[in-house]
């Protein structure tokens, strides 16, 4: 069965800004080609997933659960998959596919003495992203404005939102109907302020997949037990990637060093560097948040990124 009508079919050949008013959404700032799918369903492209459009449609990666039959499932308390899928000229591409914890109870622990150096609601309001959020906040951080004080951070790039038509029971997702209701209740604000005439909804009882472009190298911890790194070139990394998040206004809750990704050089005995700095990629964004106006100053934050290192 096509999952696509033959007028969708005819769009994924448009260019991303030429859609129709109708196939586009936005939610937290992010732009999206949104496509109903036959039989239910539906998927949120971004500008950088409009390019892999027919890819990442769920035929390629998601029906009779290729994802699990072709990709391999990453260490993690989360479901995320590496999946290759085709691309032109017989090629493979990998590809992350992420289901969401969105509205679950998160597994973050906190020794007290670091607790003490923040404020109680920084941890106690501590929740997943929805795929929505995740995505904003991400988009937020490529965007920038950068400069001397506020470096870059390369990051893998997202894709697309994929919510499948089949619905289940509100304890099978393992999720918390009043913290969904707050999901709900600001994607509602957001799309009434900066929405398009797509409006964009979540759905409790439907699951909800992110689709990431993988970020080729190996997490610092890897590379740290491979030789690569010394514990103080991990502690170095670790404490400036803290800071690079800082400085855009970002913390993320449960920030640890085998979230970041570095590539060796071809000759194998070296990372890529850059200014005296090992080149990384940030990979995890579900509690990926804005600092509260009433955090503490820097030091505590970088004690409390430390202490969360596990």
């Amino acid at each position: 069965m096509p999952l696509l009508d033959d007028a969708t079919c005819q769009l994924l050949h448009v260019a991303f800004d030429d859609l129709p008013a109708e196939y586009k959404a936005r939610a937290y700032g992010v732009d999206y080609a949104r496509l109903c799918l036959l039989g239910g369903g539906e998927l949120f492209l971004t500008r950088y997933g409009w390019g892999l459009s027919k890819r990442a449609l769920p035929k390629a990666w998601f029906i009779d659960q290729r994802y699990q039959d072709t990709g391999r499932r990453l260490d993690g308390t989360g479901t995320v998959y590496r999946v290759p899928i085709v691309v032109p000229v017989g090629a493979t591409k990998d590809v992350v596919v992420k289901f969401s914890r969105v509205a679950q109870d998160v597994p973050i622990f906190v020794e007290k003495p670091v607790a003490d150096l923040i404020p109680n609601s920084v941890i106690e309001s501590a929740c997943f992203n929805d795929p929505f959020e995740e995505f904003g906040l991400l988009t937020q951080l490529r965007r920038g404005p950068f400069g001397p004080d506020r470096p870059p951070v390369m990051t893998k790039r997202p894709l697309a939102i994929y919510s499948p038509p089949r619905e289940y029971k509100v304890w099978q997702l393992g999720r918390k109907e009043g913290l969904f209701s707050q999901h709900v209740s600001r994607l509602k604000a957001d799309q009434e302020t900066n929405g398009t005439g797509v409006p964009v909804t979540l759905h409790l009882k439907r699951d909800y997949i992110l689709f990431f472009q993988w970020v080729k190298g190996l997490d610092a911890v890897q590379l740290f037990d491979d030789g690569f790194l010394t514990a103080q070139d991990l502690r170095d990394l670790y404490d400036h990637s803290n800071h690079a998040l800082r400085a855009h206004g970002l913390v993320v809750l449960d920030h640890k060093p085998r979230h970041l990704i570095l590539r060796p050089r071809r000759n194998g005995i070296e990372l890529l560097a850059r200014d005296g700095r090992f080149d990384y990629a940030l990979v995890d964004f579900e509690l990926l948040k804005p600092i509260p106006t009433d955090l503490p100053d820097d030091a505590p934050v970088k004690q409390l990124a430390e202490a969360m290192v596990v």
